[in-house]
Order: C-alpha cells, then structure tokens, then sequence
C-alpha cells in the first residue's frame, strides 16, 4: 500500500470527523482496485473469510503472529482506560449507529468497531501501548475505486511514541505492502 500525502483522504466527506478530535493523524495508505462499477466496505470484507485471511503473504502473518505473542508476554493489549473505550462507542450518534451494518463496540479482531456503512468505516483500538483509530474509506477512480487506509494515534503514555517507531518500519515495508498485494489479487479474483 503506497503511503500517500493526506490532503486527498482529508478532502473526503467523512463520518469520522468528531470521533478523531486530538488523534493526530499518523499516516494515509491507499489501494488501487482496478475494474468493477461497484465496491462497498462489505465487498472488502467479504474477502476476509478465515481462507482469505490464510492467503496473506507469509511474512505478513507471521508479524501479526509475533504481535499477539508479544502483546500476550508483555500484556500489550490489556485495556487501560476501559471508560475511555467506551466514550467513543457511546458516542456514537444514533442515526449512524442504526446505518452502521455492524453495532457499535463490535469486535473486529483487535478493533472495536464505531461505524461501517458502505463506503466507509472507523474502527478504534485501546490497549497499554497506544489509542487509535482506523478509518477507512472507499472513493470512485477513473479506473475503478480507491481505497483509504487511514490511521490516528493517540498516546496513551510515554510508550506510545516509542512503540510506534519500533512498528513503523515492519508497518510500512511488510505489513502495508503485503496487504496491498493481497488485496489487489483477491478484488480481481473474487469473481472467479
């Protein structure tokens, strides 16, 4: 996934708006998906069966692997603030929780979800080592759709900036590019 100046995700009309007041934006990836009049965040999501997910390049799913391992040795994803957590899924307006397709405070692997209508969705995950939010959004292309990937971080203490300087490099040389080559094949496979 190319890592992309901001100005274009920023330029969309999002939900995501009041939810990531004081969550500096960290980074925006984008993919290219080629073809198709109509993609939905639920297309995507469909790709990501539990076969879907066994597909992901190797290194990829051996750093979530390494992850999780980590964060359970290290209590990396124990909850430190539980009412934080639920401030932003409480926040949720009612007219957009009853669009959502999935219920606010929705697990989703180690998100919760706040929103997903169909053309974009935000995600927020709390744990010992940072606050984020995942906003992602899908837009029409001249030759097909453009996938945003955005991510704001919010410390949640001294080690947030540490710990998001020693992801970074996996983030954005393994992680990112392998889900984007991923990504591309199952869209163009999904229909065979």
């Amino acid at each position: 996934m190319p890592r992309v100046d901001p100005a274009e995700y920023l330029s969309l009309t999002l939900q995501v708006a009041p939810f990531v007041r004081g969550f500096p934006l960290h980074d925006v990836w984008l993919v290219e998906l080629q073809g198709s009049s109509g993609c939905t965040l639920q297309d995507l999501r469909n790709l990501m069966t539990a076969e879907g997910r066994r597909s992901l390049p190797l290194p990829v799913r051996g750093l979530f692997f390494l992850r999780s391992l980590l964060g359970r040795i290290f209590r990396l994803d124990s909850k430190p603030d539980k009412e934080l957590e639920r401030t932003l899924i409480e926040g949720v307006p009612a007219e957009l929780a009853g669009a959502s397709l999935l219920p606010p405070g929705t697990p989703q692997g180690p998100f919760q979800t706040l929103y997903i209508l169909p053309d974009e969705a935000a995600y927020q995950a709390l744990n010992a080592t940072v606050h984020a939010i995942l906003s992602v959004a899908i837009a029409r292309s001249n030759s097909g759709h453009r996938f945003f990937w955005a991510t704001y971080v919010k410390p949640v203490g001294r080690i947030t900036a540490v710990y998001m300087r020693l992801i970074d490099p996996f983030r954005h040389g393994v992680v990112y590019p392998g889900l984007e080559s991923w990504l591309k094949r199952a869209w163009l496979n999904r229909a065979k």
